[in-house]
């Protein structure tokens, strides 16, 4: 170019690259379709706190294997941080609960989610999907009706190429017939907590305890007699009845006995939690 010196022309080529790279930034910020303020995008978002900002998000999901610490402008955010990367082939099945929650509390107080991940595509996110299973079963649900559509974690994992884990040594099973029912991935977590004097004279009664034993164990300290459940393939026949409970019976036909309770509204434990949807096991008829 005549006219231009050479450290013109670099500087117009660098501010060219860097045009090139901020479009590129803005275009990964991707908004999900419907009326929730859901964003998805690729590693670089976070460069760009102004195109957050115009979005209006409050709250991140930041599912990567890095510091997000160290990225400056975190701290403006609230952040749910998943030390694994958003892909197919992870397993990121024992995080979804704590996902699909922290982003239905964000949305219910009016605030915006990014869902930051290595691929920005709602296709192939799990935790996209996941969430927008939850919301699918929420609408169904508040209309008194069950999910069109079942997901079965187990089955979701095999599509998905992630292999199964060997380690069995950690599962539950039929304490009956020994029957294998669930390994410890499969189990969702939630903390007990002493019942709130609302819980005390509501009309809706928890999950019984198991054994007296532990009903005695409750008068002085929380008691949790149950453990819950993603939905599995084994509870199929059950669930595909379009019922919003019903009862779980162990899928060695030789045995068939009585394992457990599902209700696509949610059950409330003995320890005062709910768990909402939930399938739900009593540890006096499942064995470790």
């Amino acid at each position: 170019m005549k006219g231009i010196s050479d450290v013109e022309l670099a500087n117009f080529r660098e501010k060219q690259r860097l045009e090139e790279v901020n479009k590129a930034i803005e275009m990964s910020i991707a908004k999900v379709p419907g009326d929730e303020k859901i964003y998805i995008s690729g590693v670089f978002a976070l460069r760009r706190p102004q195109t957050l900002k115009d979005a209006g998000i409050t709250h991140i999901v930041s599912a990567l294997r890095f510091n997000y610490k160290e990225t400056k402008g975190w701290e403006n955010y609230t952040h749910c941080n998943v030390q694994i990367d958003d892909m197919d082939d992870e397993n990121l099945i024992e995080h979804f609960p704590r996902v699909v929650l922290f982003i239905k509390d964000a949305l219910a107080g009016g605030g915006g989610v990014l869902i930051h991940c290595c691929t920005p595509d709602l296709e192939a996110s799990p935790i996209y999907q996941r969430w927008l299973y939850a919301a699918e079963v929420e609408l169904s649900t508040s209309i008194g009706r069950a999910p069109d559509r079942l997901r079965f974690e187990d089955e979701e994992k095999v599509k998905s190429g992630v292999a199964d884990s060997a380690d069995a040594t950690k599962a539950m099973r039929c304490r009956r017939c020994r029957t294998l029912l669930a390994k410890e991935e499969y189990i969702v977590e939630h903390d007990p907590k002493a019942p709130k004097e609302e819980d005390k004279i509501s009309s809706t009664a928890a999950l019984p305890l198991p054994n007296p034993d532990a009903a005695a164990a409750s008068s002085s300290s929380v008691a949790c007699g149950h453990f819950f459940l993603q939905a599995l393939s084994w509870m199929r026949p059950a669930l595909e009845t379009g019922e919003l409970e019903g009862r779980l019976l162990c899928p060695n036909l030789k045995c068939e006995a009585l394992v457990g309770r599902w209700n696509w509204k949610g059950l409330k434990c003995s320890c005062g939690v709910w768990v909402t949807p939930a399938f739900a096991g009593r540890r006096g008829v499942w064995i470790c």
